[in-house]
């Protein structure tokens, strides 16, 4: 998430992170899991971004389905995906 800090300041953009889950999940336990490491990784990386104390507007999201397919059409409004 660091280098594409440069990007989104150079761009006046705001940079926003994604995580991706799984559309479905073989137990509540397994959801739980799956949603608490995408939470703890957005944090991860927005901590690291804020850490760097370059001027960003910074958003996070959490998406279900697939990696390309959420990637896909988040790059419908993106000036650069990564």
């Amino acid at each position: 998430a660091l280098w594409s800090v440069d990007e989104a300041v150079g761009r006046g953009r705001p940079l926003h992170l994604v995580a991706v889950i799984n559309k479905t999940h073989s137990s509540a336990d397994d959801y739980a899991s799956d949603l608490s490491h995408a939470e703890s990784s957005l944090k991860a990386a927005q901590s690291a971004v804020e850490a760097s104390g370059r001027p960003v507007e910074i958003t996070t999201d959490i998406q279900r389905g697939t990696a390309a397919t959420v990637l896909l059409e988040a790059s419908r409004d993106a000036e650069m995906i990564c």
